[in-house]
């Protein structure tokens, strides 16, 4: 936590504690005035500069408590070893107290009667040391769930940092050779066609920048992501040729949610190596986007078979278990991902929750 943060909390925190303490002695006096009020022979000066002495009294009192707990360290204590330190200390809150204001009125009033009696003195402890009593335990009480509650938001943010160092991890995992088999393609077409090679040049930049921007963020807008896999298949045309078709399926209503980036050109690299590579006159890989039961359903099709040994691959299963956690890490169990095989067809699905696209 930054120092300027620290010290605006630890001031705000001390405000607060004043207030408490200001507050909850002024009831205190209050409530032992009014009482007061109720003897018939009573002097009401007599008892408003008492109470308002009792009120000073207590917030020094209470205010050494507060010093006494903190420098022995209660608060680390088990809530057994507590009892000793909170009775003990508070009845010598208590003590001072009653030796302090029977000390001061028997200066102001030296010819009333003595103060310094065992009934006086009992009765002075039955009504303050349940008050010491009570401060202490809701000092040290809210002391414990301040610390709670730190401890809680630290642990939090311990596990974002881990989660989003993992995330990391694993966006950098992806694409590992996409870029050393463009560069073998584009040198192989500027002996035909430098105009072609240098827009896929161009194409390469783009697809490289994206995957330097992506892993900064947890999701990007879904055309964002079109844009980078289009540009992907591109690349990969080049390649490819007429073996490879490109259909795109986008629902409208689609278009305006996020997804975590890199995912669906995963996918359909995948796609490529494994369905349209494999299979000898190619054929069509097709991008689904659609809205279902308030999550958005991606699906990458293309031609093959999931029994297929390229399928069994350790590079395509390190892909595969990407996919997974990283789903795990952003939505928990609220998305999910499989592939099927219909008809001649390897189907990758997607489904990941809907998230509004935020305004700029």
């Amino acid at each position: 936590m930054p120092s300027s943060l620290l010290g605006h909390t630890m001031k705000m925190h001390l405000n607060r504690y004043w207030k408490c303490q200001l507050i909850g002695w002024l009831i205190a006096a209050t409530a032992n005035f009014l009482l007061q009020l109720l003897r018939p022979d009573v002097n009401v000066l007599e008892q408003l500069l008492t109470n308002l002495f009792f009120i000073v009294l207590g917030i020094l009192s209470t205010h050494s408590l507060r010093w006494c707990y903190r420098t022995l360290q209660v608060i680390d204590m088990s809530l057994l070893q507590m009892g000793i330190p909170i009775m003990g200390l508070s009845l010598l809150a208590t003590s001072a107290v009653i030796f302090c204001m029977f000390s001061v009125i028997s200066l102001v009033m030296p010819d009333g009667p003595s103060l310094f009696n065992i009934n006086t003195i009992l009765g002075n402890v039955v009504g303050i040391y349940p008050l010491m009593l009570i401060w202490s335990c809701l000092y040290l009480g809210s002391q414990y769930l301040r610390r709670w509650r730190q401890s809680e938001v630290d642990k939090l943010a311990l596990a974002n940092a881990l989660k989003d160092a993992q995330l990391n991890t694993l966006i950098g995992q992806i694409n590992p050779h996409f870029m050393f088999n463009a560069l073998n393609n584009i040198r192989a077409l500027m002996l035909e066609d430098v105009p072609k090679a240098r827009d896929s040049m161009t194409l390469l930049a783009k697809v490289l920048r994206y995957g330097l921007t992506a892993p900064k963020q947890n999701f990007v807008s879904l055309q964002s992501e079109l844009d980078t896999v289009n540009d992907f298949v591109a690349l990969a045309k080049i390649q490819y040729e007429q073996r490879l078709q490109w259909h795109l399926d986008i629902a409208v209503d689609a278009q305006r949610y996020q997804v975590p980036p890199m995912m669906i050109q995963m996918l359909v690299e995948n796609a490529i190596k494994h369905g349209i590579a494999t299979v000898k006159h190619g054929g069509e890989l097709t991008l689904h986007i659609q809205l279902e039961q308030q999550q958005l359903l991606i699906q990458v099709i293309n031609p093959g078979q999931l029994k297929r040994a390229p399928y069994a691959e350790e590079s395509t299963q390190l892909g595969l278990n990407n996919i997974s956690q990283r789903l795990a890490l952003l939505f928990s169990d609220e998305a999910s991902f499989r592939l099927c095989e219909t008809q001649g067809c390897v189907i990758a699905e997607l489904r990941i929750p809907c998230i509004v696209e935020e305004a700029p």
